[in-house]
C-alpha cells in the first residue's frame, strides 16, 4: 500500500511555501475495489485538482475508469503502483518508473525513467536521475547527467541539454 511520508507534506519548498494539509483528504481503504471507488468519488466532485492514489491491483478497465473521471471532473489522477506491476495494462498517458539511487550527500536521489508516453515515439533519452536539495526541498537534474562525455554541454546558445 502506498501511503504519504508526513515528513515530505510539512517540508518548504525552495520558495519557502509549505502544502497546506487543510485542503488534502486521505483514504485509507486497503481493498482495490473500494481505492477505486474513493479515487473515482474524488475525481469527479472537482473539488481537487490533482488526486494522488495507490493504484496497486488495478487492471486496464479500472485505469480506464479513472481516466474517464479524471476527464469528467476535469482533474488529474497520478497512481503509484509497485514496481512488480509495471508490465501490467494501463490507460494512463504517460508512465514512469521511479527508483531510490545512491547518493553520498545529505541529499535524496532518485532515478526517473520514462516508460511509456502515449502519442510520442520514445525518446533517445528517457532516464534521468533527480535530487532533493537537503537545505531548499528544491528538485534539479544531477549535473552529470546533464554533460555526458561525448554529448554537447553547453553550447554556443548557453543552453545545457537535459535528454
Amino acid at each position: 500500500m502506498v501511503w504519504p511520508y508526513p515528513g515530505s507534506l510539512n517540508s518548504a519548498g525552495s520558495d519557502g511555501a509549505r502544502l497546506s494539509l487543510e485542503g488534502c483528504l486521505f483514504v485509507r481503504a486497503g481493498r482495490p475495489g473500494d481505492r477505486l471507488w474513493a479515487t473515482d468519488l474524488a475525481l469527479r466532485s472537482r473539488a481537487a485538482a490533482a488526486v494522488i492514489a495507490d493504484g496497486s491491483g488495478f487492471d486496464l478497465g479500472a485505469t480506464r475508469r479513472l481516466q474517464l473521471a479524471a476527464e469528467a471532473g476535469d482533474g488529474m489522477c497520478l497512481l503509484a503502483r509497485p514496481p512488480w506491476e509495471r508490465c501490467e495494462l494501463s490507460a494512463a498517458a504517460t508512465r514512469w518508473l521511479v527508483s531510490r539511487a545512491a547518493c553520498s550527500s545529505t541529499d535524496r536521489r532518485w532515478t526517473v525513467e520514462l516508460l511509456r508516453c502515449k502519442g510520442m515515439r520514445p525518446a533517445a533519452q528517457s532516464e534521468w536521475v533527480v535530487e532533493q536539495d537537503h537545505a531548499t526541498g528544491a528538485l534539479r537534474v544531477v549535473a552529470d547527467v546533464l554533460d555526458r562525455p561525448g554529448e554537447a554541454g553547453v553550447g554556443s546558445s548557453g543552453i545545457r541539454r537535459t535528454g
